[in-house]
């Protein structure tokens, strides 16, 4: 998987049509693949279920899902609604997820996004296909954006292709986008290389290249990462860190992020530092300092679940580098129900005199209710 974004990030030039949208439906679709096999034998798991979302910033809201599971194949929908004027709720979006496994080998991921038309009708406005192939040695993945042209007619307008080579512990990736030029040709914008390989000291070590082409057509490196993992006895450290072209086309480090997971007192706690050259109230120098540090504390108890998570950030005008206070806290509780969970959450933000107002607290009801679907062999995909 490609490396999380640490702090600074170089300038991209090409929008990642897939990652935006698509890619979080596929991602959801193969995680309740993996989900579904692994939790039970059955040969059907399907399920329904609704939530609604009451918070004291925004209009309510609702979202109602559905997850049909046949032999090889996963439907998941997802529809939300709002309110609308006459307080009744309406349609805002809705996603459809398909997840088919053709074979051992082979796999098919579709994600259909619609968005209600001028006269209120679902119309298709992002359709993403991806084809994956696996094997011993490696394996690759196409994947194609399609959305609807000025008369309405779907029309490619990205594809990204992925190629992973496996050998002696060393993991080799190559991510390649491709945009249409100005005659409408697909031609390749940007390309990520990764390698990843286990150290002699058993770190996990990921280190990724993106280029894009210049005027000539020639590759340019626009940001170099690395991420090295180290485990522990109650956990692991990350450790990220990017670099950049600076204004002679050199590559320097300008962002770094500190991940440490641990267990304390039998509760996870997640403590994450960021870095960065660009401070508030201090000027560009190469230097890296620490501008945000959030630490969040889970919890899980039959009768209770929920986590405390506490951000520090610089203070306005408070001219110390790396001085940091409590800006922001969050309080999450989810209390199991009958036939579902309700989930609150809390925001509490830091005021001039260090006192702390909430400004936002939001309350979600859930439900999820199995359900027995069978499919006809028209309605199994080909």
């Amino acid at each position: 998987m490609r490396l999380r974004v640490p702090g600074n990030a170089c300038p991209r030039t090409i929008p990642q049509l897939g990652a935006q949208v698509g890619y979080g439906a596929l991602l959801l679709a193969v995680s309740i693949l993996a989900n579904s096999q692994a939790s039970s034998p059955t040969e059907h798991e399907s399920w329904t279920a609704s939530s609604e979302t009451a918070s004291s910033t925004m209009a309510p809201s609702r979202q109602l899902e559905t997850h049909v599971k046949n032999e090889n194949h996963i439907l998941d929908t997802r529809t939300v609604q709002v309110r609308g004027p006459d307080g009744s709720y309406e349609n805002y979006s809705d996603t459809e997820s398909e997840l088919i496994q053709d074979n051992a080998s082979r796999s098919r991921f579709i994600v259909r996004r619609y968005a209600p038309g001028p006269g209120g009708e679902r119309q298709l406005i992002q359709l993403t296909e991806e084809t994956r192939a696996a094997e011993e040695s490696g394996g690759s993945m196409v994947r194609t954006t399609s959305e609807p042209d000025s008369l309405g007619n779907l029309q490619a307008v990205q594809r990204e292709t992925k190629e992973t080579k496996r050998a002696a512990g060393t993991v080799k990736s190559k991510w390649v986008t491709f945009t249409k030029d100005p005659a409408g040709a697909f031609v390749p914008s940007q390309q990520t290389e990764e390698v990843q390989n286990v150290l002699g000291n058993g770190e996990l070590r990921l280190t990724s290249k993106t280029s894009v082409p210049d005027v000539s057509g020639a590759w340019q490196v626009i940001e170099q990462r690395e991420r090295i993992t180290r485990k522990h006895a109650d956990g692991q450290r990350v450790e990220e860190t990017t670099w950049c072209p600076d204004f002679e086309g050199q590559m320097s480090r300008v962002g770094r992020v500190l991940t440490q997971d641990s267990i304390v007192n039998g509760r996870k706690v997640e403590t994450v530092e960021t870095y960065s050259i660009d401070a508030a109230g201090t000027a560009r120098d190469g230097i890296l300092r620490l501008i945000n540090r959030s630490t969040t504390t889970h919890e899980e108890r039959p009768e209770k679940a929920g986590s405390e998570e506490t951000i520090e950030q610089p203070v306005p005008g408070g001219g110390i580098s790396g001085d940091l206070k409590t800006m922001t806290t969050v309080s999450r509780a989810v209390v199991p129900k009958q036939s579902g969970t309700e989930e609150t959450t809390t925001t509490r933000v830091r005021n001039l005199d260090g006192s702390f107002t909430v400004i936002s607290e939001e309350t979600r009801q859930s439900q999820q209710i199995p359900m027995q679907i069978q499919m006809s062999p028209a309605d199994r995909p080909k």
